[in-house]
């Protein structure tokens, strides 16, 4: 959803008629447009990024003969913010505010550290119940999921998240191996902003 908002965000704006009509100057107005539009730095860098991707696909089939912007440098990015930690009340506190639904899905992602698109692709057969471990898959072509870095790893679990999550199977209508563990009503992996909303929402409510 995100790669497809940015190569729509470009070419609204972009009126090239070829893959090679996009240069260094096209693009050098376009942040220029971006910016008087208030965007951010990093959300310019991630649409600047997916096109350059999509433009690298075509170089590697030999669509075209070069990547015109291949050497587009990234915008600068300031990152002052200060990293900050919850505290086990703030956590306990939160994790009492959730749903059914939702407990065993914000458990999940604090216990294992999983990004969220890996979190609503994991499926049962990720899931090892005996030895305590997660896989989180390099790709899964069927669903065109792929992890951040197309790299697969295992996560160890402790028991308290093994039992939340053989509970939360044991009532899922969704129970097959190939079934995804937080799957929506209709078997497909969740929206990530429903989601995010919610936990933000409850987060508020408990002062985080």
């Amino acid at each position: 959803i995100r790669d497809r908002g940015a190569l729509k965000n470009f070419f609204a704006k972009v009126s090239s008629k070829t893959a090679m009509d996009i240069t260094d100057k096209v693009v050098d107005s376009y942040v220029a447009e971006r910016k008087l539009d208030n965007v951010s730095p990093r959300t310019i860098n991630i649409e600047i990024t997916m096109v350059k991707a999509m433009l690298n696909w075509a170089l590697k089939r030999e669509y075209i003969a070069k990547n015109p912007i291949g050497s587009y440098k990234k915008l600068r990015c300031s990152n002052n913010s200060e990293l900050k930690f919850l505290k086990m009340e703030d956590v306990n506190a939160l994790l009492s505010r959730l749903s059914p639904m939702m407990y065993p899905i914000i458990l999940t992602l604090l216990k294992t550290g999983m990004r969220r698109n890996e979190l609503f692709y994991l499926k049962w057969k990720d899931v090892d119940f005996d030895n305590r471990i997660i896989t989180v898959q390099a790709e899964d072509r069927e669903s065109l999921y792929h992890s951040k870095t197309y790299e697969k790893r295992h996560i160890p679990v402790d028991l308290d998240l093994v039992d939340v999550l053989l509970k939360h199977r044991k009532f899922s209508k969704f129970k097959k191996l190939d079934d995804f563990v937080f799957a929506n009503k209709n078997g497909m992996p969740r929206n990530n902003n429903r989601v995010l909303y919610e936990l933000k929402r409850q987060a508020n409510a408990v002062g985080i």
